[in-house]
């Protein structure tokens, strides 16, 4: 009974601490509903999967998303933009092409993208072009390429006057853009016929003519005054032979002329025959 008093006691005086007896834990309940966090872990997240086609008749605002996420795999620095830093790149449609290969539908879209300060005479913006086909439910990204030459002034793809573009196709799996694009200076404009092809899903600039010029603004005294002249190019496809025409007419220093050059395609690059 002592002993008990003088436990006691201590205890009253937190002397010892053998009296303070922990409370048991709680018995866990292998009933009770887990709770889950309503947001899902970052590693469990799984976001939708993004396509590169969409259901429906063509519609340019239902492939932009698309053609948006093929332009944000680029790298612009290097690519003749104004981007030598920060970037503030801007992309816009210039043209859309309707093409038939064999049985199969197609649309090409020709865009020109470009950094919002790069806009001096000589600046030009970079191409892309993108292919799509028609599916049983809609249109699918069939190929790209992306940033493969650069074309235009003031930081337009047509400068300050509109390009005229055609794509033709040579074969089932390679096709050819054509662009014909006019500059101006000093009182005279000079215009000059591009063609893109194509090549193991790559671009490359398979011709380059002058095809056009206009003097009709300067000094009637200088020697090229009277100059006015242009031209209309096509390319023939007779088998494996691809051609093209580029036939041209009009005054050199006020002297009528015409004539018609013919180029043949040799896999790479149409080579004047």
């Amino acid at each position: 009974m002592k002993k008990l008093k003088l436990l006691f006691i201590l205890c009253s005086f937190g002397l010892v601490t053998a009296c303070n007896k922990p409370a048991d834990a709680p018995a866990s309940n292998p009933k009770a509903p887990e709770q889950v966090s309503s947001k899902p872990k970052l590693s469990e997240a799984s976001p939708a999967a993004l396509t590169e086609e969409f259901v429906g008749q063509w519609d340019a605002n239902l492939a932009t998303p698309i053609l948006e996420r093929q332009l944000d795999r680029v790298v612009w620095l290097g690519k003749n933009v104004g981007c030598e830093g920060t970037c503030e790149l801007q992309s816009v449609i210039v043209k859309e092409f309707d093409l038939t290969v064999g049985t199969n539908a197609e649309k090409l879209v020709l865009m020109a993208s470009n950094d919002a300060t790069n806009s001096c005479h000589a600046c030009s913006p970079a191409i892309s072009l993108f292919r799509f086909r028609k599916t049983a439910n809609g249109w699918k990204l069939s190929s790209s390429d992306m940033a493969f030459a650069n074309l235009g002034a003031n930081g337009k793809v047509g400068g300050d006057r509109p390009i005229e573009t055609s794509v033709k196709a040579l074969t089932e799996s390679q096709i050819a853009l054509l662009i014909d694009l006019t500059d101006a200076h000093q009182g005279f404009q000079e215009t000059y016929q591009f063609v893109y092809v194509s090549v193991d899903g790559k671009f490359v600039q398979a011709f380059k003519e002058k095809s056009g010029e206009d003097f009709s603004g300067v000094n009637s005294e200088l020697k090229n005054a009277g100059t006015v002249w242009e031209s209309k190019v096509d390319i023939e496809t007779n088998n494996d032979v691809k051609t093209l025409v580029l036939s041209a007419e009009g005054k050199r220093s006020g002297k009528t002329f015409k004539t018609v050059k013919r180029y043949n395609f040799d896999g790479k690059k149409f080579v004047a025959i």
